[in-house]
């Protein structure tokens, strides 16, 4: 950058997770985590004051609603940087992540037009929202609670599945872009010719055999991550980009536990389910699922719970083939793609058929 004739040069060292310590702010204690290498960010000047979107995200924030964040450091996300205020939140992301931004926008004012109460004291209220600049920015309030166990068990669980069904039934009845078989052909357009013609008629079947399962409204990043806690009682949950109508049931339940699995282990999408979550499907799951099913009136054979987790699966696979690079190379397909599609295969949804129900 010198070379090149900017006599101001500074790196700006960050990672995912981490505060982003911008130039001539947030000079308070770093963390021991920030001492070791991590991405960075080289930015050049010629002396001028340089305003970055995030600038303008923040004075349009104060202007919309009289939020006070500039103090804060950013946190960066996959989708967004953002900065945890006193009583609010602000998100400011560019270009596709401004779409996740919109996304939430929509579901937090639907949902806090309809939700019954035990969802709607749980979520962000939609402040304010706006452009800034090539970015995009969105206002909510902060919620109370600390973060919630990856993997939330005994009342907290019980809390979360009665929050899942309310939310489930929130909004019944419309239409979801995101059907088992667009997220085949997601997953298909990175496969050979063979596989990929096998995750279609894989979706086909799945269709068929779910087609009788209410639609409603789900979160679509449903785990510990996102819950907060209070006295170990369910008081919030974050981040609503993936939320959206017409979705199949137990789908959210089925990503709490699945990435708590995943988290605590750090291991791909695929084994986690060949090994643990597919044959648990196949013998009835667990009582969280048969609480949800039971509170939600349902009747599901195990033939149609291993479909559902198949069915998870394609959606976990296309979200992370659209939103995350390199996911698309020989050694993570054959881990999270061919090893399911064997197990299927072998397996097969719909050969558990003549199984009893459980409600």
């Amino acid at each position: 950058m010198r070379l090149a004739g900017y006599p101001e040069v500074v790196a700006i060292r960050w990672d995912f997770e981490h505060a982003l310590r911008l130039p001539g702010k947030h000079d308070g204690r770093r963390s021991g985590i920030e001492l070791l290498p991590l991405r960075a960010i080289v930015l050049g000047t010629r002396g001028d004051v340089v305003r970055t979107v995030f600038d303008e995200a923040v004075e349009a924030a104060f202007r919309a609603d009289g939020a006070s964040v500039e103090q804060e450091a950013p946190v960066v996300r996959a989708a967004a940087l953002i900065v945890v205020g006193r009583t609010e939140v602000l998100r400011v992301a560019i270009g596709r992540c401004g779409h996740e931004l919109e996304a939430q926008c929509e579901a937090l004012n639907l949902l806090s037009a309809v939700a019954p109460a035990r969802v709607a004291e749980r979520i962000p209220s939609m402040l304010a929202h706006g452009k800034a600049g090539v970015g995009d920015w969105t206002l909510e309030s902060r919620l109370r609670g600390a973060p919630a166990p990856v993997r939330p068990a005994g009342a907290l669980l019980d809390e979360c599945v009665d929050f899942l069904v309310a939310l489930h039934t929130a909004v019944p009845g419309r239409s979801d872009e995101r059907t088992i078989s667009a997220n085949a052909d997601v997953v298909a357009g990175v496969c050979a010719h063979e596989q990929a013609s096998e995750l279609r008629r894989l979706a086909e079947r799945l269709e068929r055999r779910l087609a009788d399962l209410p639609r409603g409204f789900a979160h679509g990043d449903f785990w510990g991550r996102n819950l907060l806690v209070d006295s170990e009682r369910l008081v919030g949950v974050l981040d609503w980009a993936g939320a959206g109508t017409g979705r199949l049931p137990l789908l959210d339940l089925l990503h709490l536990h699945v990435s708590a699995t995943r988290w605590t282990r750090n291991l791909d999408l695929g084994p986690v389910l060949v090994k643990e979550f597919l044959p648990w499907a196949r013998a009835g799951a667990d009582p969280s699922v048969r609480a949800y099913c039971q509170r939600l009136g349902l009747h599901v054979t195990r033939s149609e719970l291993e479909s559902l987790v198949v069915a998870y699966w394609l959606g976990r696979v296309a979200h992370e083939l659209k939103t995350t690079r390199h996911r698309d190379q020989p050694a993570w397909l054959r881990r999270n793609v061919l090893e399911v599609l064997g197990d299927v295969a072998a397996h097969g949804p719909g050969s558990n058929l003549a199984r009893p129900t459980f409600r």
